[in-house]
């Protein structure tokens, strides 16, 4: 038990990772001149880009920008074919029912380092938009099976880990990746991202590191803030919209140490199946516990739970 409990609480304090979500995919019907992924036989035309192609497909004639690259998963396959699109019982799609002109990959902007939403946090979520995007102890996942295209033009960024489709990845490799002939495909980055191999070990916790970058954050959040499902939305502390439906436990150092872990486990244990949660340090001498109700659930447990937990720490 002891060595379980103490395993926990190394998870607890290394940091959190945060995956990379913006492909550039052949299967995104947005990323098509035509709102959608090509008919079966129809002339394709691609950039000069480093495209994920994640499923089978039957293109006719591929024209491709010299420069540009397909990368094929080991599940995916394509056939070019010669011959108009086959019918099925029959019948054709209506959209496809005729010989088309090439369908065109459109080359799109890449994803903002500083956009939550190219993250993996999922709505509703706890967690505040400043700590969605890497924290300076989290590790940056970039996952396989897809391409990526990112940039980072606001400010310097520093995190403790990187891993790049499985590899994990030291300052020197993310150096030596970013500046290959694909890697500056893939990562167009004018300012600096430093992988310190460095995370927590202040088991009083530590904050999150992207307080000064969160302008530049909020700039990308503002825009896509959700409607908030409430008659009282917060906006926490590190959050960029008033969206937020559930409840905020400011709890503040007097001259006692207080643990991230006690925090953590006092948490979880107020919620229980009904919130959601996480727990963060705002500054030297005040923490948040921010809650929201899970799907199945209303406010009211998750208001209880906060005042509780406010009495409680």
């Amino acid at each position: 038990m002891n060595l379980l409990l103490f395993i926990i609480f190394l998870h607890r304090i290394l940091g959190a990772e945060r995956v990379w979500q913006w492909s550039n995919s052949l299967a995104t019907p947005s990323h098509w001149s035509q709102g959608r992924i090509p008919c079966t036989g129809q002339d394709v035309e691609l950039p000069s880009e480093i495209m994920f192609m994640s499923e089978t497909a039957e293109y006719g004639k591929i024209s491709i920008e010299e420069g540009g690259e397909l990368i094929f998963p080991s599940t995916a396959s394509l056939t070019l074919l010669n011959k108009p699109p086959p019918t099925m019982h029959g019948k054709v799609k209506e959209e496809c029912s005729m010989r088309l002109e090439s369908a065109v990959y459109i080359s799109r902007p890449p994803g903002s380092w500083m956009d939550p939403s190219n993250w993996n946090s999922k709505y509703p979520t706890p967690i505040p938009h400043t700590q969605q995007v890497p924290c300076k102890h989290d590790t940056a996942v970039f996952p396989p099976n897809m391409t990526y295209k990112v940039s980072l033009h606001e400010q310097d960024v520093r995190i403790g880990g990187l891993i790049i489709s499985n590899i994990q990845m030291s300052g020197v490799d993310w150096r030596a990746t970013k500046d290959s002939r694909v890697g500056r495909k893939m990562f167009n980055f004018t300012k600096t991202l430093t992988v310190s191999g460095t995370y927590c070990n202040d088991p009083t916790g530590c904050m999150c590191g992207n307080e000064d970058l969160e302008y530049k954050i909020c700039e990308n959040a503002r825009g896509k803030c959700e409607n908030a499902n409430c008659s009282s939305p917060l906006k926490p502390a590190g959050h960029c919209c008033w969206n937020v439906c559930g409840a905020v436990v400011n709890i503040e150092r007097k001259k006692n140490k207080i643990y991230m872990n006690h925090l953590q486990n006092m948490a979880r244990m107020h919620v229980g199946d009904h919130s959601q949660h996480h727990v963060s340090r705002v500054n030297e001498n005040l923490y948040q516990i921010i809650l929201v109700p899970n799907p199945d659930y209303n406010l009211t447990k998750t208001v209880l739970a906060a005042r509780k937990l406010g009495d409680c720490c």
